[in-house]
């Protein structure tokens, strides 16, 4: 609509100034008539045979983008016109993916790049982003505009796209400081089935199939001696090994961020011990559990980028139907900001069923209140393993956003 407006708005001005040409018939009237005249025919033209495809190409510095740093995008934009252009503009707009249904994501960052392409139908260009917080980000439709010299005619054409950013967890490194003791191994003894879960090798060892349990573990012969299905357990004899839990339930957005980011750290050091994990996450949406070994898959990373903080149960009921799938003495590590009651418990309840505990607290303020303390004290009487990240010592990469264009 506002095409047409300026269309019609010119034809009458043209039509006045044609009428005071023909009118007064002088050398000044007839100049701003041929002026007008050129003016309108591009206008005409811009609309008719300009931007008539456009492709968009973007290529990140990096495949792993971590929070806090800064990074380059390289836009290849080819344009099809059949007449050369007097300017162009690329509008190029983020959005966050986490924003709410039915409120208008505002955009994370914008950058507008002007230039002069002439009879060129390709252009190339690079813009930085000053770093962005953990999180998944969509790249909005691009705008590109085209007008006459003057400003005055313009074209304007979405373009299409379904590309976006995945900014994985700020990077820091497991301090050896904090680390109080290795990984028991499995013995013997704890060499229990932990339902719901695959392992790469199965022993000899066999017991009756409960709801729950991978149906590709059933041992079809036994199962038909004994009239019942049976299961072969997994061998898991002389292996380190860790229940990792990460305790989402978080009302600060900055600690939980913090304990995102220590629990990447805390599982990459146990990975590069040769440590096998199983990684649990409870959230109201259900129980998540991913089997890991030497390394952190893309498919965690991911999740560990887009994961926010969500209410869930009873941590102690959580831990206890974990528990129910684990190995007899299966060492417990449970990255948290709780220090509480049910903290304690939790740790009570571990200690009860003989598994040992690493508490991984992240704090609040670096001064511990007279309750924290109460609990802090019980729960080392009991045995557990504390590390505590103070808000000095959590300090992660501040992302500082901003948009720059870096051309040459």
């Amino acid at each position: 609509m506002r095409t047409i407006g300026k269309g019609l708005a010119a034809l009458a001005l043209w039509g006045a100034v044609f009428a005071i040409a023909n009118l007064r018939d002088g050398a000044v009237e007839w100049f701003l008539f041929t002026v007008f005249s050129c003016v309108i025919g591009s206008g005409i033209l811009i609309q008719m045979l300009t931007l008539r495809e456009i492709r968009v190409v973007r290529r990140l510095e990096r495949n792993h983008l971590y929070a806090g740093e800064s990074f380059t995008v390289t836009m290849d934009v080819t344009v099809r016109s059949w007449i050369p252009l007097f300017w162009l503009t690329l509008t190029e707009r983020a959005v966050h993916t986490s924003a709410q249904e039915g409120t208008q994501p505002q955009p994370i960052f914008t950058h507008t790049h002007l230039c002069l392409p002439g009879f060129r139908s390709r252009i190339t260009y690079v813009y930085r982003v000053g770093g962005l917080a953990r999180g998944r980000y969509a790249f909005a439709d691009m705008e590109v505009c085209s007008g006459d010299i003057f400003g005055f005619f313009t074209k304007k054409k979405q373009v299409k796209t379904d590309e976006s950013i995945l900014i994985y967890p700020a990077r820091i490194g497991w301090p050896q400081a904090l680390t109080g003791y290795s990984v028991p191994s499995i013995t013997e003894e704890q060499n229990l089935p932990r339902t719901g879960m695959e392992s790469s090798t199965l022993g000899t060892e066999l017991r009756e199939y409960v709801p729950g349990d991978p149906w590709k573990r059933i041992h079809w012969k036994s199962s038909a001696k004994q009239g019942r299905w049976q299961l072969r357990l997994p061998d898991r004899v002389g292996e380190p090994y860790v229940c990792f839990i990460l305790d989402t339930a978080s009302d600060k957005r900055k600690r939980f961020e913090i304990m995102i980011a220590w629990s990447v750290a805390r599982l990459e050091q146990l990975l590069s011990m040769g440590t096998e994990i199983s990684l649990v996450s409870h959230q109201l949406d259900g129980r998540r559990t991913w089997l890991l070994k030497n390394f952190m898959t893309a498919e965690i990373m991911q999740y560990f980028a887009e994961v926010g903080p969500k209410g869930q149960a009873s941590l102690l009921t959580a831990i206890r139907h974990t528990a129910m799938r684990e190995p007899r003495g299966a060492v417990f590590a449970i990255v948290s900001e709780r220090m509480d009651q049910e903290a304690a418990e939790v740790a009570q309840w571990l200690f009860t069923q003989g598994h040992p505990l690493e508490w991984v607290w992240v704090m609040e303020r670096d001064q511990v209140s007279p309750d924290e303390q109460m609990w802090l004290e019980r729960m080392e009487r009991i045995g557990v393993t504390l590390y505590r990240i103070g808000p000095k010592q959590g300090l992660l990469p501040t992302p500082r956003g901003g948009v720059e264009d870096v051309s040459a």
